[in-house]
Order: C-alpha cells, then sequence, then structure tokens
C-alpha cells in the first residue's frame, strides 16, 4: 500500500530534503548516545534496525510503493487518480512518477491557490485524513 505525507515547500525542494535528512541525522544522534542510555543498555528499536535505525528510518520515509508492487504506469495512473479525486476540481497539480529509485513513487506539485476562487489549500487534519482514505481506497481498487 502506498504511503502519503505532505511536505510544504517554502524555500528550494534541495533545502527541505538537506533539513529532514540532517533533522533525523541529529535527533537520532543525540537520542542514542552512548552516554546517556548507558552504552545503548537502555535503547530499544521497534520496527527499524538497532545498528543504523536512521538508515532504517529514511528508507521508510523514501518508499512509497514495494518494490515490483507497480509498474511505471500503473503508478501514474494511480497518482493521477489520486491528485483528481484530491485536489482536481479546485487546485493546479503537477503528478510526476519516478523511476530513479527502487521504489517508483509519485510526487505532487500543487498551486496552493484554488484557481475556482482564490482561497488557499490549508492541509487541515481532514485534509490529511482525506489524502490518507483516498490512497487506501484507489490502492485497494489497483490490488
Amino acid at each position: 500500500m502506498a504511503t502519503t505525507r505532505l511536505w510544504p515547500v517554502k524555500s528550494r525542494l534541495d533545502h527541505l530534503v538537506k533539513y529532514v535528512a540532517d533533522s533525523l541525522k541529529t535527533v537520532i544522534s543525540y537520542t542514542t548516545n552512548d552516554d546517556k542510555t548507558l552504552e545503548k543498555q537502555y535503547l530499544t528499536c521497534l520496527n527499524c534496525s538497532f545498528v543504523d535505525p536512521r538508515s532504517s528510518m529514511e528508507n521508510t520515509k523514501n518508499q512509497s510503493f514495494e518494490e515490483d508492487e507497480v509498474d511505471a504506469n500503473l503508478a501514474h495512473q494511480i497518482g493521477v487518480e489520486f491528485a483528481k479525486k484530491m485536489w482536481g476540481d479546485r487546485y493546479e497539480v503537477i503528478v510526476t512518477t519516478h523511476l530513479n529509485t527502487d521504489n517508483i513513487h509519485n510526487h505532487f506539485l500543487l498551486n496552493s491557490t484554488s484557481f475556482v476562487d482564490g482561497k488557499r489549500y490549508c492541509n487541515t487534519y481532514n485534509d490529511i485524513q482525506r489524502m490518507r482514505n483516498i490512497s487506501d481506497e484507489i490502492c485497494k481498487e489497483n490490488n
């Protein structure tokens, strides 16, 4: 099943990617510090690698569809269908499907100002829940 999340880009995308990677590295380094955990005696990793939790978490974050779960055509079709259901009646959206990793994944570039009424997309909790529901529905329809 595809994972979903939103990143508001308020500066250059490459700066955002670097910030997320650096933040994760800093937080993990601080929280798993040997001096603070009695040489990792009081460190437990749930559902991620004890040896390298950062890589484990980054792999999960970077994943969209499981490897070989979909081909590029189906992934793109699912992405377009998702964008239409989620934003298609009010916002301009660019849908791209990236094939440059082991996991095919979609990116959505959304103009946050509606072409219908000029109102901004706010990304509320309800929007995030709706996004997950639509994604799950489309993925189930496409096995």
